[in-house]
């Protein structure tokens, strides 16, 4: 883009227009005076001059929807431009935000896009070491007496920074991301004590505390700490309190804390099994607590809480696949496929679609590596006689569930899964004998009283049985389909 430049304009006027155009762009109207404006500001954005401008206009404080506008412009800027910079300009740019945080104090709105720009700043720039612990230092040393919400507060903009440097990790490349986690690695206990502070100073702000638990998630996530001193830290203590108390904490916390609990058990592929001794019987104790809550949860319907306990659970088994299947030869009931089984009971087809997957994985596991694998078939069997339940119980038949349900087939995403779901079915039958499960399921065909949606689920669900059934008679089975009519349903036709 190049910037185009009215005739004769300077820099002053460019700033006057600036200043008389912004307005405008706040009107609902979006009529052609309001879309020349849009033109000419998309135009100053991409120009040389928008930087001077838009620090003048800061300094002037003309008021605060402007003042927001030429930070977001020094934002968005900084964002696709700072890594072509000299060095010399770079610092610059960063000297002149952090100098105006502290002489101006903005509005937090005006904060957050500079947090915002300082962390673009820190993680684009490689020359620039130990950016992030300079960043937090500059910012802890603003001080301010105002206990207003919306006014500047140094601990905010320090939260609102790390948030955004935790989430612009993911978008460098790798040997910055290598750097990145070189330097955070050596200071997790100063910001996991950072982070803890901020929880306790904003723990009756439920978006400041959704904040700080997903930042320490996304930092956990970059790989760049040990395993044992994420899970022994305080912020990690208080994710699995906050999963545990359901009913008494904001369903939102608790979807972010189990993200974020996900993220650090995820970091057992960087750790060897000597140093995540001892933690699997941790984790059996917090799933313990967590099977009654789930109980509660079913009997409450509570879809989006049983979602995120399988998610944690999904985790854990992942992490520890080894340790479960190694315990479970020694116990009637493993604890973390129990809870993820009595979950899957709760009457609804969504569940059982987060679990597909897992079930695919966990089985292939077990019948490649496990001589006698016949500790795990309750919970295969249980998990066999769920998806009968959800077929011929209380299938959701609602519209807005259709595409959720592993049962119907009308498009590409329904499709793929339709065919995974295949393939875990068969996983099951070839380790449990599935005569059963096909003479339950002919015994509700034979009723005739299945709707389409149910015959077809049916059929497809027998397609997973027949491989693995010997010595049956499949004539009954035979005489059903060929009674379909040529006018039945295509997707029937096609799964018969």
């Amino acid at each position: 883009f190049v910037f185009i430049q009215e005739p004769g304009m300077c820099e002053s006027e460019i700033l006057k227009k600036f200043v008389q155009i912004v307005p405008s762009l706040y009107n609902p109207d979006y009529n052609e005076t309001c879309k020349a404006n849009w033109k000419w500001m998309e135009e100053f954005q991409s120009s040389n001059e928008a930087w001077i401008v838009c620090f003048q206009v800061m300094k002037t404080g003309v008021s605060e929807e402007i003042t927001f506008y030429a930070a977001l412009t020094l934002q968005t800027k900084i964002r696709y431009e700072i890594e072509n910079m000299p060095i010399s300009q770079q610092n610059e740019i960063f000297g002149f935000l952090v100098e105006y945080l502290k002489e101006y104090r903005p509005k937090m709105k005006i904060t957050r896009e500079i947090c915002i720009a300082l962390a673009k700043i820190a993680v684009k720039c490689p020359e620039w070491v130990n950016a992030f612990a300079h960043v937090v230092r500059e910012l802890g040393l603003i001080r301010t007496s105002s206990t207003n919400y919306e006014d500047f507060g140094p601990e905010k903009s320090i939260v609102y920074f790390i948030s955004e440097y935790a989430d612009g990790i993911q978008d460098v490349g790798a040997t910055r991301k290598d750097q990145i986690r070189l330097e955070l690695g050596t200071s997790f206990e100063d910001i996991s004590k950072m982070l803890e502070y901020f929880l306790n100073l904003f723990s009756s702000d439920l978006n400041y505390s959704k904040l700080i638990y997903k930042t320490f998630g996304e930092l956990v996530a970059t790989g760049s700490f040990l395993f044992d001193k994420v899970v022994e830290s305080s912020v990690f203590q208080n994710i699995m309190l906050s999963i545990s108390s359901y009913g008494s904490v904001d369903l939102d916390i608790i979807n972010i804390c189990a993200q974020a609990f996900n993220d650090c058990i995820s970091l057992l592929i960087f750790n060897d099994q000597t140093e995540r001794a001892g933690y699997y019987e941790k984790f059996q104790t917090f799933s313990s607590k967590l099977f009654p809550i789930a109980l509660t949860a079913t009997e409450n319907s509570d879809y989006e809480y049983l979602k995120c306990l399988m998610e944690i659970h999904l985790a854990l088994l992942d992490g520890f696949e080894e340790e479960v299947i190694n315990d479970a030869q020694f116990n009637d009931c493993h604890i973390f496929l129990d809870v993820v089984s009595r979950i899957c009971d709760f009457n609804d087809a969504r569940l059982l679609f987060e679990t597909f997957n897992f079930w695919i994985d966990f089985t292939t596991h077990v019948i490649n590596s496990v001589f006698n694998q016949t500790f795990l078939y309750p919970f295969f069997e249980k998990y066999g006689n769920i998806c009968i339940h959800q077929i011929y119980k209380k299938m959701p038949v609602e519209m807005e569930y259709i595409n959720e349900t592993l049962y119907v087939l009308d498009n590409n995403d329904v499709t793929d899964f339709r065919i995974q779901s295949l393939g875990t079915l068969i996983s099951l039958f070839s380790i449990i004998d599935p005569a059963n499960y096909y003479n339950l399921v002919m015994s509700h065909i034979k009723t005739g009283q299945l709707n389409i949606l149910q015959m077809e689920a049916s059929l497809y669900f027998l397609l997973g049985v027949l491989p693995s059934c010997k010595n049956l008679n499949f004539d009954d089975l035979i005489q059903i389909i060929l009674s379909f009519s040529a006018d039945s349903p295509k997707l029937l036709l096609e799964t018969s």
